[in-house]
């Protein structure tokens, strides 16, 4: 199957992409199932919609959260998951699997936190407060 760009503005336009296709897969506009809240442990995760992003090799060369990888956290915040498990971070420096890799340390934990920080006041400002996601 050849790559295609992602290009739909609709449901309909993914319906028409799978009858092009001949490929029976059932879609539903209902979904209840996305917003139901799942329980874990002592914390409610507001939705059931979580990203778990893979290593976006967008670090600074030290390991610390670059510009690029506040834009694509700030992105999933506003995109209303409930549970944000963060990326692979390495803890020393062979230990990275990339030169861009983040590397967390006493060093630059504040620019972590501030990460964090950043997840949880966009979706706060996104949301008007409906959505706090968990952070793992």
């Amino acid at each position: 199957m050849d790559f295609k760009q992602f290009h739909y503005k609709s449901i309909v336009d993914v319906e028409e992409e799978l009858k092009d296709m001949n490929l029976n897969l059932p879609l539903s506009k209902n979904l209840d199932a996305l917003r139901r809240k799942v329980a874990v442990g002592n914390k409610t995760i507001p939705n059931s919609i979580a990203v778990q992003p893979m290593e976006g090799c967008d670090g600074n060369s030290d390991g610390t959260p670059g510009e690029l990888t506040f834009r694509r956290y700030r992105r999933f915040a506003s995109g209303g998951a409930g549970l944000i498990w963060m990326e692979a971070c390495a803890i020393v420096p062979e230990g990275r699997a990339n030169p861009r890799q983040l590397m967390i340390n006493r060093k630059n934990a504040g620019e972590f936190s501030r990460l964090h920080d950043e997840i949880i006041d966009t979706a706060y400002d996104r949301f008007k407060g409906s959505i706090h996601p968990i952070c793992i």
